[in-house]
């Protein structure tokens, strides 16, 4: 809608031509004739008899009242004001919006490169861990950690999008995740959730693997100081006594199994009475060894082995006289049993299970022996010092593992180093002066010669203040498509103020105003 006031121009220009015109329009003058000679022309009687000449008539501009001439001019001082007060608007809100850079997707792509870059340092970090035999379970628990945390890092840089997790962002403590893309169930499902919770559910499972390596290491540094070493040592002593006991009392039972053939029951019970009292003091010896937190297992082992092997051997030297007594029985009564076994001296039977018992409890004591000694290496000093040296190690990079989290945890508290707050308060403030510029055009002059421009200035700024309450409704970072609509609506308020401008500078010609 565009204010065509150059007709009052035309109009002046129209008279100045019709002016013209009749002042140059005279009767035809005579053609000269070839018979007539021409006359020499008195152009001085010729100008006195004309009189004189007559006054040129210059169009001036269409009269108004001096009232209409001062609503014109406010009209303009008005609109002059409002504009400047408009473009400092759109300045003041171009430069918040060109500052605003942290809340664009490119600077989440560039802090999620930089997040992956930077914890793929910790990951070698952990790899190069020490691999001592004391230590290496611990090394290798932690590297797998490092390895899966990385990974879910990888995949939040490679599949984010300012859309890809709407949950409100939140500090996370701890993390881990499912790591490789072909391992298990429980990391596959988590490829599936969206990328910022995968990267929580990744670090929650390093934070736990951090936290048993750190038991499992205190335990270790515990079970090898010096004093746990000579702790070892003198279980180590008792075991060994124990044993020689034990050996010995087997090779007594093996002298008793040669000959127990040619003893009669009596004397076979007596015998086994006295290899029971003689183990006896085997199991006392291994009940008495000394307890350290290295050598549990082993002192374990081998207690329930003698105990196991104690409870054949009695139940052996009770079912041999209760054997031959039964048999006796069923003789005299003329029963014979088909379903049960008689036992009478002699018979291998009676001795096959407790002979089944020999063989695992030589068997416990082979495990035992192997654990023992490695309890012994493992206090020794060469493993202290591996041990101390890989916990100097796992203090470093936790040290580093924490910083990590630490930088990601304030990046993340932010959106990104985009605070949403403070977004939605400077865009309210906008708002706010764009309310008010509106309020400033409707209090422009309403005369109805300026009622078209007035229109067309609450027009423009009714859009943009629409817009901008929009924005600030519906903004959210990293969303490229954010300012569209107020984009689009500044340029058609723009279009709408320069038509103004220019409807003003034909008014003001057309009454013969001179512009503010």
């Amino acid at each position: 809608m565009r204010i065509k006031l150059r007709r009052f121009g035309w109009l002046i220009t129209g008279g100045i031509l019709l002016l013209a015109i009749g002042c140059g329009s005279a009767a035809p003058a005579a053609s000269p004739s070839l018979d007539t000679p021409t006359q020499t022309p008195n152009i001085p009687a010729t100008e006195e008899a004309k009189g004189p000449a007559a006054p040129v008539r210059i169009p001036t501009a269409t009269p108004v009242p001096p009232q209409v001439s001062q609503t014109a001019q406010d009209f303009a001082s008005g609109y002059l004001v409002i504009n400047e007060e408009w473009d400092e608007l759109h300045r003041d809100f171009d430069k918040w919006r060109q500052g605003l850079i942290t809340c664009d997707p490119s600077s989440v792509q560039s802090a999620l490169v930089r997040f992956s870059g930077s914890f793929a340092g910790i990951t070698e970090t952990a790899r190069s861990l020490s691999r001592h035999s004391a230590v290496r379970d611990l090394s290798d628990q932690l590297i797998k950690a490092a390895e899966e945390e990385e990974q879910a890092l990888r995949r939040l840089r490679d599949n984010w999008m300012p859309d890809s997790d709407e949950a409100e962002p939140v500090n996370e403590s701890g993390a881990s995740d499912s790591g490789s893309e072909d391992s298990g169930s429980g990391q596959a499902g988590s490829q599936d959730l969206p990328v910022f919770e995968g990267v929580a559910v990744a670090r929650s499972a390093a934070s736990a693997i951090q936290k048993s390596v750190a038991d499992q290491l205190s335990d270790l540094q515990e079970k090898t100081g010096r004093a746990s070493e000579s702790k070892v040592g003198e279980f180590s002593d008792a075991v060994k006594s124990a044993s020689a006991s034990w050996d010995r009392f087997h090779r007594d039972y093996d002298s008793f199994r040669t000959g127990q053939s040619g003893l009669t029951p009596e004397q076979a019970e007596r015998a086994l009475g006295g290899l029971v009292d003689d183990f006896r003091a085997v199991v006392q010896a291994v009940r008495d060894l000394p307890s350290t937190s290295a050598t549990d297992s082993v002192a374990s082992l081998l207690a329930e082995a003698v105990e196991e092997e104690d409870l054949a051997l009695r139940l052996l030297r009770g079912a041999l006289p209760k054997s031959v007594e039964n048999s006796t029985e069923s003789s005299a009564n003329g029963d014979e049993s088909t379903d049960e076994i008689v036992l009478v001296p002699g018979d291998p039977a009676l001795f096959d299970l407790f002979d089944v018992q020999i063989v695992e409890a030589n068997s416990a004591r082979r495990q035992a022996r192997k654990e023992l000694a490695s309890a012994t290496e493992s206090v020794s000093a060469d493993s202290r010092a591996a041990i101390e040296a890989f916990a100097s190690q796992y203090a470093d990079l936790n040290q580093e593992w924490d910083a990590f989290h630490k930088d990601y945890d304030r990046w993340r508290s932010t959106e990104g180093g985009c605070d949403r707050t403070k977004a939605v308060e400077a865009l309210g403030g906008f708002t706010l002066r764009s309310a008010e510029l509106s309020g400033s055009v409707r209090d422009l002059p309403r005369a109805t010669f300026l009622r078209p421009l007035g229109e067309l200035m609450v027009e423009a700024a009714e859009r943009e203040e629409g817009a901008l309450r929009e924005l600030r409704t519906s903004w959210r970072p990293f969303d490229p498509q954010a300012f569209q609509t107020l984009d689009r609506q500044r340029n058609t308020s723009g279009k709408l103020r320069r038509q103004v401008a220019l409807g003003i500078a034909e008014l003001l010609e057309s009454y013969g105003i001179a512009a503010p």
